[in-house]
Formats: C-alpha cells, sequence, structure tokens
C-alpha cells in the first residue's frame, strides 16, 4: 500500500466523495477542496504529491488557483492534473501553458483516472529520486573534490615521491616532488612512458623491479637518480601492485630521499671508528639509567662485551651500593642539565684499579629535552701516580728545608758566639806589648796583633809568614 498523498479540488461534492473513495480504494491518501481558497488554504498545512484540479468553479478558477500554485517556491514542482467537461482545444493549450501535467475529461473513466494518476505519481516520485540522486551526486563530487584536494595537499607537501603507474609502464599520476625533482611539469610527464623521463640507464635498472610488481609483489630497494641540477640523490624505493578484481592494473611507486641519511651513516661509521679507536671510555646512557651505547675502550675496561653492557642498568655493571652511594646523585644533577666532572679511584675487572677522570653531559633531544647523558671519562691512573711522587718529594724538600733552616740557626748563633770570643780575644792580645801573630798550616798569616803591625808597619794577614816577617822565600822555622 502506498502513502502517496492527492489533493482533490471540485466544487461539487459528489465529485469529491466519488474520487477520494476510488483513490483510496487504491492505496492513496487524499485530502479534499470544495474551492479555490479553501485548496490554497490546504496547501499551507499539507504539501501532496498530486492535485487533481476542477477547471470551472465559483468564485476562483481552476487555472487562477493553478497560477498561484507555479508562483509558490515550494508548491511549484506539484503535478497537477486539471478536471473539466469542456473539450475544447484552448482550454486544454491554456491548462498546460499554465503548468498542468495532464489533463482528464468529466465524465471520468476509472481505468483512466487511475492510470493517469498512478503514471504522474511515479513520474513525481522519479523526479524525488532523481533530485535525491543529484544531490547525493553533487555531494559525493564535493567530497570527492575536497578529498582529492585534500590527497594533493598532503602529496604534495611530504617529503616523499609519488607516482602512479599503468601496467605498460605509462604515468597516470605524480606529485610536485616528482616533476620538481626531474625539473618538468605535471602536464609533460602525465602519459609518458618512464623510459623517456627516468632515462635509458635508470629505467633498464629499474626493469626487475617493475616486473616484479606487476607480478603482484611489493618490492623494496635502494637506488639513486641524477636529478635536474646533475646532483646523484639516494633514494629508498617502494613499489606496491594496485589490483582491481584479482588483476594487477599498476602500480604505486614511493620514493623516500635518503641521501642525508646516507651521509649521516657514512658519519656514524667514522663516528664509531673514532669512538671504538679512542682511549677515553665513553658512553650514553639514558634517563632510566640504561646502558645504550658504549665504546671498545669501555667494554675492555669491564672486560664485557657488547651484549653484556646494552640494556643493562649501572647498578647491574658497578653495583646498587656504588652507584646508590656515589654515582646516582652526580648523574641525577646531570639530567637536571649541568655539566658534571669530578676524578676519583674505580676498580676494573680486567685493568685494576684506576684513578680517572670523569665527565658527564647531558644529551639534548630535537625538543630539546634531556634523554640521557654521556660519559666522557679519562684514565689518569700515571699522572695521579705521578702527582703522588711529586707530593712525596715536596714533603721530603719540605722536611730537609726545615732541618736547614734549623741548622742554618744554630749556625748563626754559633758563629755570632765566635766571633764575639774573637772579638774578647783581639782586646786581650792588642793590649800585650809583644808582637803576636797565627798562621796557617800552609804558613798564611791569619792574624796579627797591634805591637805586631806597627814592627811589620802594615797589615801583613793573608800573606806567607817567612816572607813578611823575614823577606825571604823560605819557609818559616
Amino acid at each position: 500500500m502506498n502513502k502517496n498523498k492527492i489533493l482533490i479540488v471540485d466544487d461539487i461534492n459528489e465529485n469529491l466523495a466519488l474520487l477520494c473513495e476510488l483513490l483510496q480504494d487504491e492505496g492513496y491518501k487524499t485530502f479534499s477542496a470544495n474551492s479555490g481558497e479553501l485548496a490554497l488554504a490546504s496547501l499551507k498545512k499539507n504539501i501532496p504529491d498530486l492535485i487533481l484540479l476542477d477547471i470551472r468553479m465559483p468564485g476562483m478558477s481552476g487555472f487562477d488557483v493553478c497560477k498561484q500554485i507555479k508562483q509558490n517556491k515550494k508548491l511549484t514542482k506539484i503535478p497537477i492534473i486539471f478536471l473539466s467537461s469542456v473539450t475544447e482545444i484552448n482550454e486544454k493549450l491554456e491548462g498546460f501553458r499554465l503548468g498542468a501535467v495532464d489533463y482528464i475529461t468529466k465524465p471520468f473513466h476509472k481505468e483512466e483516472l487511475l492510470v493517469r494518476v498512478k503514471t504522474h505519481i511515479s513520474i513525481r516520485q522519479k523526479e524525488f529520486e532523481l533530485k535525491e540522486t543529484n544531490n547525493e551526486l553533487i555531494i559525493a563530487k564535493k567530497k570527492a573534490e575536497e578529498s582529492e584536494a585534500q590527497i594533493k595537499l598532503i602529496t604534495d607537501n611530504i617529503p616523499v615521491i609519488i607516482s602512479r603507474i599503468s601496467n605498460d609502464l605509462k604515468y597516470l599520476f605524480v606529485n610536485e616532488q616528482y616533476h620538481t625533482l626531474f625539473g618538468k611539469h605535471t602536464s609533460e610527464i602525465i602519459g609518458k612512458p618512464l623510459l623517456e623521463i627516468l632515462g635509458k640507464a635508470t629505467y633498464e635498472r629499474g626493469i626487475p623491479y617493475y616486473n616484479e610488481v606487476l607480478s603482484g609483489k611489493s618490492v623494496s630497494y635502494e637506488n639513486s637518480v641524477i636529478n635536474k641540477n646533475g646532483e646523484l640523490i639516494n633514494f629508498q624505493t617502494n613499489y606496491i601492485p594496485e589490483i582491481k578484481d584479482n588483476q594487477v592494473i599498476g602500480f604505486y611507486f614511493f620514493a623516500y630521499d635518503i641521501t642525508e641519511r646516507k651521509k649521516a651513516e657514512i658519519n656514524l661509521k667514522l663516528y664509531k671508528k673514532i669512538t671504538n679507536s679512542a682511549s677515553e671510555h665513553m658512553a650514553f646512557i639514558d634517563t632510566d639509567y640504561i646502558y645504550r651505547a658504549v665504546n671498545n675502550s669501555y667494554l675492555n675496561a669491564h672486560k664485557k662485551s657488547r651484549k653484556q653492557i646494552i640494556g643493562y642498568s649501572i647498578p647491574e655493571l658497578l653495583g646498587n651500593e656504588i652507584f646508590e652511594s656515589f654515582v646516582k646523585e652526580k648523574i641525577d644533577s646531570c639530567f637536571s642539565g649541568e655539566n658534571i666532572k669530578y676524578q676519583d679511584w674505580f676498580d676494573f675487572e680486567e685493568i685494576g684499579k684506576r684513578y680517572m677522570d670523569v665527565s658527564y653531559y647531558p644529551y639534548f633531544d630535537n625538543n630539546n629535552n634531556i634523554t640521557g647523558l654521556i660519559v666522557d671519562s679519562y684514565d689518569i691512573t700515571e699522572w695521579k701516580k705521578s702527582e703522588q711522587e711529586l707530593q712525596k718529594h715536596n714533603n721530603e724538600y719540605a722536611s730537609l728545608n726545615e732541618e736547614y733552616k734549623t741548622q742554618k740557626d744554630e749556625l748563626i748563633k754559633e758563629k755570632e758566639k765566635a766571633e764575639a770570643s774573637e772579638h774578647k780575644l783581639n782586646e786581650i792580645l792588642n793590649y800585650i806589648s809583644d808582637g803576636i801573630y797565627i798562621h796557617s798550616s800552609d804558613h798564611i798569616i791569619e792574624y796579627q796583633n797591634v805591637p805586631m803591625t806597627k814592627m811589620l808597619g802594615s797589615n801583613k794577614i793573608g800573606e806567607k809568614c817567612y816572607k813578611a816577617l823575614f823577606n825571604r822565600d823560605k819557609k818559616c822555622e
């Protein structure tokens, strides 16, 4: 049973009753009006799917009602079938001119009436369906355009080269990065064979991969391409088959520029070679106190393999007591952003007790967050031993210097006593009238008193006694 609504307008109540009964028996929902004015009032409350409208009515005619209906945007699409006992062609033409869709002559035949009503109801439904379909298509098209624009925006702004290739190896789509790489506009690439754009050498290197992806397998490998500036660019390349109805109809091409990564890998290898050749003990420890990287010197000092250290914590390597009482406080200070430096003795399983100069440097990630620390420690045991030896010598020197000062002070005191005694002796000898002199074992005059000086006529101290006293070259007797 259908639920279509039909408005019946006729000034004769018997016709209204007959038509309502006939249409209701067919499952239609009907409402009626016996004048044009009532019909227009009814349309303000209920909008039908079809109007059966009598032309000749007292007051407002069917033509007048039709004009007002067609002038109302909400009602203009409702199909109107005129009812009339007049068969003049001009009246029918006027009805069609005003917008009617059909014309039924009174007295009407039931079958004809029902067929015409059903036809125009169906047309009305098809129009609704078509309108809905069109609206859906418009919405779908808009969504597709928005989606396509979003996809283009994304594909043109991500650092990935993208293209879609047909199974006869022609370009169906390329993103901004692709045509930028080759210095060609999209229109110069779409529809062109790969061979023409890539060049013979690059194309032939890719043939095995094209064949593999067209067999339905995904392919990934590294390759290189010369860009428009003649530079060698390294790529991580991925081919993904495009499958429709279980048939490979082409493939998608994704290429990531890994030129900087390759350079970084080379630098990393060099860095590893340098750090592993260095004598310093170097390590990277994360904020959970877990070892993430160590160099060979660090491994050798602890007599462990890399697998025995990487992934393990400091307490597991050094012991919890050392970690808690000595290391943890310094490391936590480093995790707060400080550079930590200190020197101390450490016991190593392989190299024994060593004196180390240790530095902790906080490691900042790209977001300036501290994610770990770098340990850089030098073995300065020999320097420490030399320092201790030097300190020992300094202590000995200080002791000797102190002893020297003591002896010097005693010597000064003894000298002062001797000088005092000598002064007193001089005073005594100078009072003696006899000339007196004293000479050394090698006959050098060391002392002479005043009378002796008078006798000799001058001071002869420092001269040979036999020369000074007797003017002889031989020794005194």
